[in-house]
């Protein structure tokens, strides 16, 4: 996939980003109750919390998106993201502690 912006004459790393948006959604599902987002999900696809975890499930129950969370400081934070279908891992480092 080419990042919009991209031609093949730019560097590879260019060419084999994902798109900036995809990164930004994911993060906001980690943030984000799951009530702001059940409206939004399509038809069949579940988001639960379980424990320490977040789960994306598509309609076929196949997993998506699998959020890890840290209690820090009493409160609940993601500190993983990883994404199966597009195949890569966010971690997120707070810094400052």
């Amino acid at each position: 996939m080419m990042r919009k912006g991209c031609t093949p004459s730019s560097p590879s790393w260019c060419r084999s980003c994902r798109p900036p948006a995809r990164f930004l959604a994911d993060v906001m599902l980690s943030h984000w109750p799951i009530s702001a987002w059940q409206p939004q999900l399509p038809t069949g696809w579940t988001l639960t919390d379980n424990g320490d975890k977040r789960e994306l499930r598509n309609a076929s129950g196949k997993l998506v998106t699998e959020i890890i969370y840290l209690n820090r400081k009493g409160k609940r934070e993601p500190i993983s993201i990883e994404q199966h279908v597009f195949k890569y891992h966010i971690t997120i480092q707070y810094l400052g502690d």
